[in-house]
């Protein structure tokens, strides 16, 4: 079971950068493609004090993203 800070921390990362970038879009329609671009966005968007996001938080954008895959 998820503890609620990470509980919170997935519907942080949902609501602020996957459902932004792809909606309502069916999820067997995600591809590799889509996936870099996603990352490539993320490497371009500001994140804590004005600095780019970091990689770690990119890559934590991308696990939740992966997990949700998985489990579609």
């Amino acid at each position: 079971a998820w503890s609620p800070t990470h509980r919170q921390t997935v519907a942080d990362i949902f609501n602020a950068h996957l459902l932004p970038g792809f909606g309502r879009r069916p999820i067997h329609e995600v591809n590799r493609a889509d996936l870099l671009e996603l990352r490539a966005c993320l490497s371009r968007k500001p994140g804590h004090a004005g600095k780019m996001m970091s990689a770690s938080r990119i890559n934590k954008v991308m696990a939740v993203l992966l997990q949700m895959l998985d489990e579609a």
